[in-house]
Formats: C-alpha cells, sequence, structure tokens
C-alpha cells in the first residue's frame, strides 16, 4: 500500500478543518463575554441601589442597557457564526477522506 496525497484535497480539508476550529471558537467566546457584561451591568446597576438606597431611573436605566447591549453583541457575532460552522462541518464531511491508493 503507498499513501498518496493530493495536495489540493489536502488544503480544502486543512481550510475547512481550521474553518471549523474558529468557528467554534466565534460561537462560544461571544455569548460567555455577553453573559459578563450582564453580570457587570446588573451589579453596576444594584450597586448604585444599593449605595444610596434609591434608584434614579436614568442611572439604572443606562446600566440595564449596557448589560442588554453586550447580550445582544454576544449573540449577534455568535448566530452567524453558528451558521457558518454548520456550512464548514459539511464541506469537510463532504470531503474524500485521505486513505491509501487502491493499486
Amino acid at each position: 500500500m503507498t499513501y498518496e496525497l493530493n495536495p489540493h484535497l489536502f488544503r480544502r480539508r486543512r481550510f475547512w478543518g481550521r474553518a471549523m476550529i474558529w468557528a467554534t471558537v466565534f460561537v462560544i467566546v461571544p455569548p460567555l463575554l455577553g453573559a459578563l457584561g450582564t453580570v457587570v451591568g446588573m451589579v453596576q446597576a444594584f450597586g448604585v441601589l444599593g449605595e444610596t438606597g434609591h434608584a434614579d431611573p436614568a442611572e439604572l436605566a443606562g446600566d440595564i442597557s449596557f448589560a442588554l447591549l453586550t447580550t445582544m453583541w454576544g449573540l449577534i457575532i455568535a448566530a452567524p457564526a453558528f451558521v457558518f460552522l454548520l456550512i464548514a462541518m459539511v464541506r469537510y464531511s463532504s470531503l474524500p477522506m485521505l486513505t491509501p491508493e487502491s493499486r
């Protein structure tokens, strides 16, 4: 048995393999950062409320807005990345395996 690597096929498999790795990063990390931003925003909002004992609606609204915006942007980034990840998985799976040449 001899192994013959098709350079074009090897490059395509490597490209889609790396694309899956990066897409996975962009699917996982932004929502986590968005959740962190949500926690920070809510801690700020309740911190002001705890310090003063009364709430200024404008200040609370600003902190809650920050919390919601970070969540929104995390999801906005992750959703298309998830679609790209699915595309990359299909493309990678459709490529022939690098197998021994039949002679």
